[in-house]
């Protein structure tokens, strides 16, 4: 019967990234794995992903590997290339502007319907989640930031009774979650921006204006993607994908 090694198990307790897993199949556990890895920095761009080597670190066969290196693929997070295997795909400014866009489109047009429909049970559980965010800030905890800031936007987007919304906006923001990570790491001024985001965020839904978040919101994620380019820019690493030659373990 196939294993996945203690350590790994340890670190998919639920707390470390906001991905549904849905069953917890080898396949889904070794993408919930190699996911925080790459979102979180620890797996960089261009770094090869040998089949082989992940197959015998998680003491698995091939298939569930080659299966979690296609759904990362699916999500922008590597690159598959003909003879020369996986590897950690690069940042791309045109990449988060084109994830960004979808997000808002979706939910800048669903903004008023997100607004009438917060309820006075929503808008406790999303100023707790806040309180959750601030808690988070002042640790440091930037993955404990994050899922608080994922439940914050999930309690927004569910309000109006419509889960393909919340479904396919969350989806987005995950795929967002390494931009989120290169852009605020080691850059106080950038989290602090963040979390004042959000306090004004939770303030204009709660006072019902619709008009100022999405205005709101166009400014802060505009400013965000000005960052974001002038950082990958700056980190030229960031953005580079290494060719090599293909590794016959593969």
């Amino acid at each position: 019967m196939a294993t996945f090694e203690q350590s790994e198990m340890n670190r998919l307790d639920g707390q470390d990234l906001p991905v549904i897993l849905g069953h917890p199949t080898m396949k889904n556990l070794i993408y919930a794995a190699l996911r925080e890895r790459i979102v979180f920095g620890e797996l960089k761009p261009g770094e090869r992903l040998v089949e082989a080597d992940l197959a015998t670190r998680f003491q698995v066969s091939k298939t569930p590997v080659r299966e979690a290196l296609l759904t990362l693929e699916a999500e922008g997070l590597v690159t598959l290339r003909a003879h020369r295997g996986a590897a950690v795909s690069q940042l791309s400014p045109d990449q988060y502007r084109d994830l960004l866009f979808a997000r808002d489109a979706l939910e800048f047009g669903a903004a008023s319907e997100i607004v009438a429909a917060m309820t006075p049970a929503r808008l406790a559980e999303a100023e707790a989640h806040l309180a959750e965010l601030v808690s988070a800030f002042d640790a440091q905890d930037f993955r404990r930031y994050r899922r608080a800031q994922r439940d914050l936007h999930a309690t927004f987007l569910g309000a109006p009774g419509y889960p393909t919304l919340v479904q396919l906006a969350l989806n987005l923001q995950d795929r967002m979650d390494r931009y989120a990570w290169a852009a605020m790491v080691g850059r106080p001024d950038r989290w602090q921006a963040s979390l004042d985001a959000q306090r004004r965020r939770l303030e204009l839904v709660r006072a019902g204006d619709a008009d100022g978040l999405v205005s709101m919101l166009r400014r802060w994620h505009a400013e965000g993607l000005d960052h974001l380019a002038h950082h990958l820019a700056r980190t030229p690493e960031l953005t580079s994908l290494v060719e090599e030659e293909s590794d016959d373990r593969t």
